[in-house]
């Protein structure tokens, strides 16, 4: 069951990649919806850039804002996924590029904070049949957090999201 859904994944990867391919170089400076997502994750495994993978974290910051201008988090409601999505993305910058991610996120500290205040619920949740599928990722972010490089110990992001991260677990909803 978990290597289904790392195919899954691996596959939604892929076709984000091929739908998406055409339009990831005419990345606009908008990004309101999921599909403004799509294309800018897009954007990031096609080229595997650094640029890309700042250009995705302020898409996703630029998205949740436009989302939920002015309700406070609490008042905030899931809609169409769009939370789960922006979550799952924010978890795969991080993996593809850890410093990276960790020194944006130090300069994007109310991003951090949304993405942190909801990663157990909105990353973490598998609705499908026991055992959890999501415990392969879990454990590979906790292997990449786990083993400190003193590179990461210089920003002050990656104390914050190991701390968070490490206590995560799967949520089994069914």
């Amino acid at each position: 069951m978990q290597s289904s859904l790392t195919i899954i994944r691996f596959l939604y990867v892929v076709v984000s990649l091929v739908v998406f391919s055409g339009q990831a170089h005419a990345q606009s400076s908008s990004c309101k919806t999921k599909e403004d997502l799509r294309v800018s994750v897009g954007a990031l495994w096609e080229t595997r850039t650094n640029e890309n993978q700042k250009i995705l974290i302020d898409c996703i910051r630029q998205a949740w804002n436009y989302q939920y201008p002015d309700k406070p988090q609490r008042d905030r409601v899931q809609e169409s996924g769009f939370q789960d999505l922006a979550s799952g993305l924010m978890t795969s910058a991080l993996q593809f590029n850890p410093e990276n991610f960790f020194r944006l996120m130090d300069g994007r500290p109310a991003l951090l904070s949304r993405w942190l205040s909801g990663v157990q619920w909105e990353a973490f949740t598998w609705y499908g049949d026991p055992p959890c599928a999501l415990q392969d990722q879990i454990d590979s972010i906790d292997l990449l957090l786990r083993y400190e490089r003193p590179v990461l110990k210089r920003y002050k992001s990656y104390i914050i999201v190991r701390n968070k991260l490490r206590s995560v677990k799967c949520s089994q909803v069914h």
